[in-house]
């Protein structure tokens, strides 16, 4: 894995972990087509300023130092923008994308598993139920674009109303709170649900709670 060595320089801290991750994700479900099928022609700054305009719809519910993981996320979409654009496919780019997923899937969770921590105490036991619910539409892939071989979800934001049918009797506004819980990416048209939240930790905690333990 010496081609993606690299990353370990932004994994420092939470904050940039977040940063980074983040990033990371909306290259997998998004920017990534852009960036190769665009080759020469994108402008590469404008690129790297789309992606930071996104995450700054969601970093800040996963962390209260924002400044700090944006300018990781910056500085590590500068050189992942760079890395990717010398590949020759885009089915290599993606390729990378699910390298470095993988290969530091530990260190991403990190922050997550303390946020996650976080959320579930803060919920009573009809919204963990209902998180629950949202998490078994996600692994019946009815509302999933695609899996990301880490486990990362990409959601199609327009087939959301499916996983509303899906839920039983939760409504719209009611599953949209619940789901932006944990969408750690949102893209034009896809949200993106990091692996953490589909993980038997994390569903154990929930199914905890609404249990009322």
């Amino acid at each position: 894995m010496e081609r993606i060595a690299w990353i370990r320089n932004y994994l420092s801290s939470s904050p940039s972990i977040i940063g980074v991750y983040a990033s990371l994700l909306a290259f997998r479900a998004e920017y990534v087509y852009a960036l190769r099928r665009g080759g020469h022609s994108v402008d590469r700054e404008t690129l790297v300023n789309e992606v930071l305009d996104r995450l700054k719809l969601t970093i800040p519910k996963f962390t209260g130092r924002v400044i700090e993981s944006l300018e990781a996320a910056r500085q590590f979409t500068e050189d992942l923008v760079s890395e990717l654009g010398s590949t020759d496919s885009l089915e290599e780019a993606k390729l990378m994308l699910e390298e470095i997923e993988v290969e530091y899937i530990n260190d991403f969770n990190k922050p997550l598993e303390k946020y996650g921590l976080r959320l579930v105490r803060s919920l009573d036991e009809d919204e963990a139920r209902s998180i629950l619910k949202i998490l078994e539409a996600i692994e019946k892939r009815i509302i999933v674009r695609e899996m990301t071989a880490a486990g990362s979800a990409i959601v199609y934001i327009q087939g959301l109303s499916i996983g509303v049918s899906e839920t039983g009797r939760m409504d719209t506004v009611r599953f949209e709170e619940m789901f932006s819980y944990m969408i750690l990416v949102l893209t034009g048209e896809n949200a993106v649900i990091p692996a953490y939240f589909l993980s038997k930790e994390f569903k154990g905690l929930l199914e905890s709670k609404s249990k009322g333990l």
